[in-house]
């Protein structure tokens, strides 16, 4: 918060090469995330007088790295240098270690590439970024000759994952439908950490394309089914609905390296219902109320650490893992929809209790439960969860033929249901929105169209102990053009152009980020469009 209200306008990454690892590890080029993704699916469906079905396979692969670059280089201790057989070979060299764990770390070396320690009792300091390191960070504490040595750390990730859909739907009656279907995966994610040595600190980031370190290297698989049925039921001015789903998910981990033993977790759901209901009180007026249970797995994030290791020293810690259960939730909402043609009107109230919220525990927390932690030991609990509720309302109104006027209103009220850590009981959730409004003018005649929307968000909480409040801001967007009918002899049918400003007053403000840790508002963007028909 302080450093957003001393310069709204910088993310404190920097954009030149100082030759300091500790200045340069905000070095902005070298914080990225890559990815390269492909997708690809077949559909086939079949339409008959009272059956409808169709079937969709998938394919997705996923191949990318998230970068850091650290202000110095590993001193690894334990480990080998012969590449264990479930490593695949890419950045490393013949003198990478694999496995092993952190003995230190330094900054700065001789000429001959030995570790340096500062000048004993030295007081200078830098001031960024964090707020400045200590003597081993600066180069003003080491002697004359002394050379920077710093770290670019690759997490590699590549995922394949392949499934299908499959649905249908049968008409009994006029008045009864009944809906049965399922969706079938097999996720296969490798997963691996390697540092390497900047080749010269001082003139950039470009790295040794040979690892010094294979941190760690994992493979995760996970088969999830989903299974689910439901009957919808017609009866005069009612709308009845209900059904069940059932989720059955595997987890299994292996560690490529052969340091961790691998691990198996069966993490399936209960029978989740759902049942809603709809009146048609009038042509234009409808009431509705509804129910739904929802599930989240335990993700393959859960056991990516030693603590869900078979080899662990406190049995007590596996077992934590084997008792973990899904995440869970359930959905109220109800409400009424008003629709003419001129206007349309909506009104929504929802309750949503989600438990079985999944927090990684580490060692001096001092909760209950969990006393028999040792040291580097994190366990993984079910701690309680959010209770949230609020109202969304929206009005849309078409005035003076040509014009419509759109407003929609959401009040929001998330809690923590339990204390846990530094999360209290009764505290708002960080980041969740309480009060948004938007307002939309819109004008359409003739191929000719534009509108100006703002949107309000209120103020809200930004961390876990509602320490920091966000500040409520404005956003303003812009859009206009023409799209023209052609009967064009070459088989040009419309033509359409279109500009659109996003945050059209180029507002700075905060727009989200991780509790404790906010992002800079995306600032005035400007698209342009053209659109040809044939």
């Amino acid at each position: 918060m302080a450093q957003f209200e001393e310069n709204p306008n910088w993310d404190r990454l920097t954009d030149t090469i100082t030759g300091i690892p500790y200045v340069d590890q905000a070095y902005r080029p070298s914080w990225s995330t890559l990815r390269t993704n492909y997708f690809a699916y077949l559909r086939a469906a079949y339409e008959g007088e009272n059956l409808n079905a169709e079937i969709i396979p998938y394919f997705h692969s996923q191949n990318g790295r998230g970068d850091w670059v650290p202000q110095y280089i590993v001193d690894v201790t334990g480990g080998t240098t012969t590449m264990p057989a479930g490593v695949r070979d890419h950045d490393v060299g013949p003198n990478t270690i694999f496995g092993g764990s952190f003995s230190g770390t330094h900054s700065f070396e001789d000429a001959a590439g030995n570790a340096l320690s500062p000048t004993e009792g030295c007081t200078a300091r830098l001031t960024f970024p964090y707020g400045g390191g200590g003597a081993a960070d600066n180069p003003a504490c080491y002697e004359a000759g002394a050379n920077p040595a710093g770290s670019y750390r690759h997490t590699h990730y590549k995922k394949q994952r392949y499934g299908l859909t499959a649905n249908g739907s049968y008409e009994i009656e006029d008045f009864n439908t009944i809906a049965a279907g399922l969706w079938w995966e097999r996720a296969d994610r490798d997963e691996s950490c390697d540092w390497h040595r900047i080749i010269d600190p001082r003139s950039s980031h470009e790295f040794d394309h040979n690892a010094y370190w294979r941190q760690y290297d994992r493979n995760f698989i996970t088969d999830t089914i989903m299974m689910y049925a439901e009957n919808t039921l017609e009866l005069e001015n009612f709308v009845i609905n209900a059904g069940i789903r059932k989720f059955l998910v595997d987890i299994e981990r292996t560690d490529n390296l052969g340091i961790q033993d691998p691990f198996f977790k069966e993490t399936d759901s209960d029978l989740l219902f759902s049942a809603g209901i709809l009146y048609n009180a009038t042509d234009e007026l409808e009431f509705f109320a509804g129910f739904a249970q929802n599930f989240a797995a335990v993700k393959d994030s859960v056991v990516e650490g030693s603590a869900s290791n078979a080899s662990s020293p406190n049995a007590d810690i596996r077992q934590s893992f084997e008792d973990l259960e899904p995440e869970n939730a359930d959905n109220f909402d109800d409400g009424f929809r008003y629709r003419t043609d001129d206007i349309r009107l909506s009104l929504t109230g929802y309750y949503i209790k989600f438990d079985n919220r999944i927090t990684g525990i580490a060692l001096g927390d001092g909760i209950s439960g969990v006393d028999y932690l040792e040291e580097g030991d994190t366990v993984f609990l079910n701690v309680g969860g959010i209770e949230s509720k609020g109202i969304e309302a929206s009005v849309s109104a078409d005035v003076f033929d040509y014009w419509n006027i759109y407003s929609a209103l959401t009040l929001n009220d998330s809690e923590y249901i339990d204390t846990v850590s530094n999360i209290t009981k009764g505290n708002t959730v960080a980041l969740s929105p309480e009060f948004q409004l938007v307002g939309t003018v819109s004008y359409q005649k003739d191929g000719i169209f534009g509108g100006v929307s703002a949107k309000h968000v209120g103020k809200g909480w930004g961390d876990f102990t509602n320490t920091d409040r966000l500040p409520s801001y404005t956003t303003v967007d812009m859009w206009v053009g023409f799209d023209v009918e052609m009967n064009n002899a070459n088989g040009l049918s419309n033509m359409k152009v279109s500009l659109n400003v996003n945050n059209l007053t180029d507002k700075r403000y905060l727009g989200g980020g991780t509790p404790g840790a906010y992002f800079i508002g995306v600032g005035r963007q400007v698209m342009g469009n053209l659109t040809f028909d044939f």
